[in-house]
């Protein structure tokens, strides 16, 4: 899994060409006078209340966005591609590193600001362990929603907020209330149901609208008897 959002970087595999493909609006805008203008009638008939004209900058703004991502796709070069190649190469190799508890193989991979954040064996060491607690949780996560489980799912999400190692490092933003936790159980339910799989362990943020983690720090065995304990 992927905890290094709050680092700086992106180190889900894929990440680098996914974010090149798709672009947000506010990127877009901010360099894209037709874009921008877009927005702008967007915003104005929000204000306005009027649907008409809400539809038809909102189709519009849709299409000038897509021209927008195929221009800049077809503008790419060989070059820009191989830097996006050997960037997402670098973070699957950093992440394999923090899978398999490979220091060495981390301080090779790993992006710059991620190695002004874990700077020695011990901050690393703390870093495996927290990839491990969060993997656990989510699996844990997953087997509630094959099993149809909301209260084992609650509970999980519950003690993932309550742990010392996520609160103190950033992990949960917010408490979630119980309904609010059941209404990510259904939609994750719901998805299962559709395709039977579940979201990837990687998801934790598309799953509780939270940021996702970094390292952890003391605590985590606490975390896992707590989230082991799931009826």
């Amino acid at each position: 899994m992927s905890i290094f959002s709050t680092l700086g970087t992106k180190l889900a595999v894929g990440a680098i060409g996914i974010a090149s493909l798709a672009g947000g609006t506010v990127a877009f805008a901010a360099t894209n006078p037709t874009i921008q203008n877009d927005i702008k009638a967007v915003q104005s008939a929000i204000v306005s209340k009027d649907l008409n004209a809400y539809k038809t900058a909102a189709n519009q703004l849709s299409t000038d966005k897509n021209k927008a991502k195929a221009n800049k796709i077809n503008a790419t070069t060989q070059d820009e591609l191989n830097t996006m190649a050997d960037k997402q190469a670098k973070q699957k190799a950093t992440q394999d590193a923090i899978t398999n508890n490979d220091y060495n193989a981390f301080k090779a991979n790993a992006d710059a600001r991620i190695l002004t954040k874990i700077t020695d064996q011990a901050s690393f060491d703390k870093l495996v362990t927290s990839n491990k607690v969060m993997v656990n949780a989510l699996a844990q996560l997953d087997a509630a929603v094959i099993a149809n489980d909301a209260s084992a799912y609650i509970k999980v999400a519950k003690n993932m907020e309550s742990s010392e190692p996520l609160k103190g490092n950033g992990h949960v933003k917010k408490v979630q209330t119980d309904d609010q936790i059941l209404t990510r159980f259904d939609k994750d339910r719901q998805a299962y149901l559709a395709d039977n799989t579940v979201l990837p362990s990687t998801n934790f943020k598309g799953r509780f609208g939270m940021g996702e983690g970094k390292g952890f720090g003391k605590g985590h065995k606490n975390f896992e008897d707590k989230s082991a304990d799931t009826k």
